[in-house]
């Protein structure tokens, strides 16, 4: 069994103009979301594409469909990364499926119907696997945009300081929020110190140890009931923990960004104000 694999969610970049989630709560919500299947959970292998396919898998769970990864990382790394390192950021995945849209699996092939990329060559090295995505003509990569579908209407910031607000956007989506977590080798290694990758051992994932990188995953479902335990598939497959789910209890290990997709109409945004703390002269510099 191979217990490791590839991480490679960066850090988000985003400005104060980013839109937030409505953080609006009537009531105290206690469980709610979706569940994914075992045939929901795709398999990233040993390459760092985690962002791309958390974003892929939320919109096939939303849309029933089944959209290329691979592809979806290729344009994160063609049009915003600008750079051919192993691994992405959220923000960027989803300027890229509000920008372009999600190419149906069976349609990332050449003219001849040959797929680009097959699970095989996820288990390639990553500059192997790069390799293979950067040799796509441009005229095919132009070809296959003008074959996406199902583009986001946007996406929103979650604050994640508090187990409700994030409660309330999984409530709010379609498919879950995507997340981003510090990742240490418990994901892998039980409490007893032997690598496993059963739920037994694993579950619920703690952030304890050593952070080795970041990682995107989903969070779909929550059951506040007890231990405010929030569920999210993950990128490693349906032979990871409980058939490529897991459970986090949010007071033990909380994630360091998240954000919800929207696939029908974005929310009313409110309109942006600032408050000066002081009168403003002609001449003043710095803060307000």
């Amino acid at each position: 069994m191979d217990f490791e694999r590839a991480l490679g969610a960066d850090k988000s970049h985003f400005d104060p103009r980013t839109i937030k989630h409505d953080e609006t709560l009537a009531a105290p919500l206690v469980t709610g979301g979706v569940r994914y299947a075992p045939e929901d959970i795709e398999d990233q292998a040993k390459v760092g594409i985690c962002t791309a396919i958390a974003l892929t898998q939320n919109a096939g769970k939303a849309k029933g469909k089944k959209f290329s990864a691979d592809f979806q990382y290729l344009l994160q790394k063609k049009f915003y990364d600008l750079a051919w390192y192993e691994g992405s950021s959220i923000f960027v995945s989803l300027k890229v499926g509000k920008r372009f849209g999600f190419l149906p699996a069976h349609l990332f092939t050449n003219s001849f119907g040959v797929p680009y990329i097959t699970a095989a060559d996820r288990q390639l090295s990553y500059p192997q696997y790069a390799a293979k995505l950067i040799a796509i003509p441009e005229a095919e990569i132009t070809r296959l945009l003008l074959l996406c579908t199902d583009a986001l209407t946007g996406y929103a910031a979650v604050d994640v300081n508090d187990p409700q607000f994030v409660a309330k956007a999984i409530n709010d989506s379609k498919a879950g929020i995507l997340c981003r977590y510090n990742v240490t080798n418990r994901w892998w290694t039980g409490a007893n110190g032997i690598p496993s990758w059963n739920a037994a051992d694993i579950d619920p994932i703690s952030g304890e140890g050593f952070i080795i990188s970041g990682h995107a995953i989903g969070t779909s479902f929550f059951d506040y009931a007890a231990n405010n335990m929030t569920e999210s598939p993950n990128t490693w497959g349906a032979g990871w923990c409980d058939e490529g789910k897991c459970h986090m209890i949010w007071d033990n290990y909380r994630m360091t960004e998240a954000w919800i997709p929207y696939y029908d109409a974005v929310p009313p945004v409110p309109p942006f104000h600032h408050y000066f703390d002081f009168d403003l002269v002609f001449g003043n510099r710095g803060p307000g």
